[in-house]
């Protein structure tokens, strides 16, 4: 997004929250407007003009929209679909019912942030052999918990801007990097087996 294009975004919201602006000084207005370009440059003009005027369709208490709601609208204009907790925990069932047999297939056909969250096909097989009340309460509990909080992390970052996204990643390899440089093999064990715990509750 250009600089006349947020421009042309402050206008409608200006004519739509008119006592917010009302008084504002020319050095709060300038800043509002560069940071607003700033966090929008590589967002196209139309998608947040849209995601502002959902914003300001559905707004009932009389306040403009900050950056992040307006990044939370755009999300919703991409991912209008996005897959609920239940229906995560659901996908997940269905595959493990399977796991007896060909966990690694089923493991593959989850999505990448289901397979994230499994770990590995081994723990659809032993989720296989539980049985069907431990899995659907305590198993099911933690995943969905386990879920909400990846669909949080995952949501927050696609709201961040490129470069601090690709910053973020950089950062993470680097760390990981060290980490797997410093750690044995029985060491890497043993923490695969604490995350597997604690998913079980």
């Amino acid at each position: 997004m250009t600089h006349e294009e947020t421009l042309k975004i402050f206008s409608i919201m200006k004519a739509n929250y008119t006592n917010f602006f009302k008084g504002m000084s020319k050095n709060d207005a300038n800043a509002m407007v560069a940071l607003w370009e700033d966090m929008f440059s590589h967002e196209k003009a139309e998608i947040v003009f849209a995601a502002v005027k959902a914003y300001i369709a559905t707004d009932t208490k009389g306040y403009p929209p900050n950056v992040g709601a307006v990044k939370e609208k755009i999300l919703d204009i991409y991912q209008p679909d996005e897959m609920t907790e239940q229906e995560a925990f659901n996908l997940i069932a269905k595959a493990a019912s399977n796991a007896n047999y060909c966990a690694k297939e089923e493991f593959e056909k989850l999505p990448k942030e289901l397979q994230r969250l499994v770990g590995s096909p081994n723990r659809l097989r032993e989720w296989a052999l539980m049985d069907t009340q431990t899995f659907q309460t305590v198993v099911g509990s933690n995943v969905m918990r386990s879920y909400r909080a990846i669909a949080k992390s995952t949501k927050e970052t696609q709201m961040l801007p490129p470069s601090v996204i690709q910053l973020i990643e950089q950062t993470t390899q680097g760390k990981f990097m060290l980490e797997e440089s410093k750690m044995s093999i029985e060491e890497e064990n043993d923490r695969r087996n604490q995350i597997h715990k604690l998913m079980e509750g």
